[in-house]
């Protein structure tokens, strides 16, 4: 297999050092380039053609929206990963460069507050899953669940489940754009991302859509009409009071697959909650992150529906579910969108038009 040949584009020639360090003697990598904007980035892929770009999002004469946009107007094969900075303005920028066509992005480390050994390695570990996901073996999967005939028509569920990662924020715009209806029952979402940035995605979700989108809160009730967000840095579940009213509980357990917030929580607390009752989606992500929560969603009769591979920017978290046989349905993303808006606004009087 041939190597992943790089482009890093950042103004700061310290990030340029620190990132092609952190790339370094990494088998399947070769860093073939870089550039201080994206102007001098075009003009070096035509030389020299790259497989992937880390692309700095504020740099003079073209910054990184722009480079991406002039990537994608001349046809150029390149993924591009965002260095975004862990600032609101950054978390805004960002989330337009991954609904924009962006593969992923990744923080930059603290340029004042670490040493240079140590930022390197945060890079590294950032860095390094991302660009070479392809060749990523994923651990062996459980059993696999004996998947019964779901009963599509005389399913009205009381809560729907969103799971997703790498290309999940471009999934999720498409999901709620146009979403003209207020929701039936709450939608809950785990997307992999670090805080900041998932309160600008509830943002921008609610802002498109009428469907009211925000990051959620500890202990703040699960309602029907309304969309969650789980905070990056956070696990979110959801649990009943003495009372029999469902909440939200966020904690800060250790990461579980590497990530926090972790899809399987939620799940697997919507399966005791919600039983066979829950609607689950899982989305376009790279890691197996899901796969146990959907498992405990499918024992307890509840439908679950992933995003088949082709519409995937990578299929990882949808084949993890696949090859556990913890689904129902394998759908597009389009055939998707249909069975979100609908069973989110079901009500009595109508029929599933798919």
């Amino acid at each position: 297999m041939s190597n992943v040949r790089v482009l890093i584009v950042d103004d700061s020639a310290v990030f340029r050092s620190q990132i092609k360090s952190a790339l370094l003697n990494v088998p399947g990598i070769e860093v073939v380039s870089s550039a201080q904007n994206g102007k001098k980035a075009l003009e070096s892929l035509l030389q020299t053609p790259a497989d992937m770009a880390i692309v700095d999002l504020e740099m003079p004469e073209m910054n990184g929206l722009e480079f991406l946009e002039a990537v994608q107007s001349q046809g150029l094969k390149l993924k591009v990963i965002i260095f975004a900075s862990a600032t609101k303005t950054s978390a805004t920028s960002t989330l337009k460069a991954l609904n924009r066509g962006a593969f992923d992005f990744v923080l930059k480390p603290n340029e004042s507050g670490e040493s240079t050994a140590s930022a390197q390695e945060k890079i590294r570990s950032l860095i390094l899953p991302k660009i070479l996901q392809d060749r990523v073996v994923t651990a062996p999967v459980p059993q696999p669940v004996q998947v019964s005939n779901f009963d599509w028509n005389h399913f009205a569920p009381k809560a729907v489940v969103i799971g997703c990662s790498t290309g999940g924020p471009g999934a999720l715009e498409k999901l709620f754009n146009q979403f003209n209806e207020v929701p039936t029952c709450p939608i809950l979402i785990v997307q992999h991302m670090p805080p900041l940035f998932t309160a600008a995605l509830g943002e921008h979700l609610s802002a498109i859509s009428k469907v009211p989108v925000h990051e959620a809160k500890n202990g703040e009730p699960v309602l029907p009409g309304k969309a969650y967000v789980a905070p990056g840095g956070f696990h979110m579940r959801v649990s009943k009071t003495a009372d029999g009213k469902e909440i939200i509980i966020l904690d800060q357990n250790p990461q579980r697959h590497s990530v926090r917030p972790a899809v399987d929580y939620l799940f697997e607390t919507a399966a005791t909650v919600y039983g066979k009752n829950t609607l689950g989606f899982i989305l376009t992500g790279m890691g197996e992150d899901g796969r146990d929560g959907c498992v405990a969603l499918k024992k307890c009769g509840a439908g679950i529906i992933i995003q088949e591979k082709n519409s995937c920017v990578v299929y990882g978290m949808p084949k993890a579910v696949h090859d556990a046989g913890a689904y129902d349905k394998e759908v597009s993303l389009d055939e998707i969108i249909k069975y979100f808006r609908f069973y989110s606004t079901l009500n009595s009087q109508r029929k599933m038009a798919i």
